[in-house]
């Protein structure tokens, strides 16, 4: 730091001066640190050099001036001027490929109660899938009832309650396509 200004003389803490960073004239940040052997100027809390090194014009490591196309993505060299690519690496997304239209729910058809996860299985509903490239399938899902009911003949009361808000619903159908 360098004196900036008028001093002044404080009661109990004796002659201040006011002060800014030092100019450091021709001296240099360096963002790629200084040549070996560069001489150093402090400005504030910057330290400035005569000589910097250059940026590195090459690709980072693991990178190339040649795109190999893909997903692989890209970034600059150091200093900025040379797009360098990533190594291919195949395009994956989630795209939609239809919807799946659910049908009516209905009690399953054998008596005995599926026990699944600890939950009972007393009734399904229908499904249709049909996908944009016009291939469908149709099946049927069973649906947890919730709790440890044992009753075949409560099937209604747990469609009426716990089935019957899928009946009729639409829900798009996503599949993992890659290139």
């Amino acid at each position: 730091y360098v004196q900036d200004g008028e001093t002044c003389n404080h009661c109990s803490l004796g002659l201040r001066y006011k002060i800014k960073p030092a100019p450091c004239d021709g001296y240099l940040k360096c963002p790629n640190g200084p040549e070996t052997g560069a001489s150093s100027c402090l400005s504030g809390n910057t330290t400035l050099y005569d000589k910097c090194k250059p940026c590195d014009n090459s690709c980072p490591s693991g990178t190339s001036e040649i795109n190999p196309g893909g997903c692989g993505g890209s970034t600059t060299n150091e200093c900025g001027t040379k797009t360098c690519y990533y190594p291919y690496k195949s395009c994956c997304q989630e795209i939609q490929t239809g919807e799946q239209h659910y049908g009516s729910c209905f009690c399953h058809p054998n008596a005995t109660w599926y026990e699944q996860n600890g939950y009972s299985i007393c009734c399904s509903i229908s499904y249709t899938i049909e996908y944009y490239d016009g291939r469908s399938e149709s099946g049927e899902e069973l649906r947890n009832c919730g709790g440890d009911e044992r009753d075949p003949n409560s099937c209604n009361d747990i469609i009426r309650g716990n089935c019957s808000y899928m009946e009729g619903r639409v829900y798009p159908v996503y599949e993992t396509v890659c290139e």
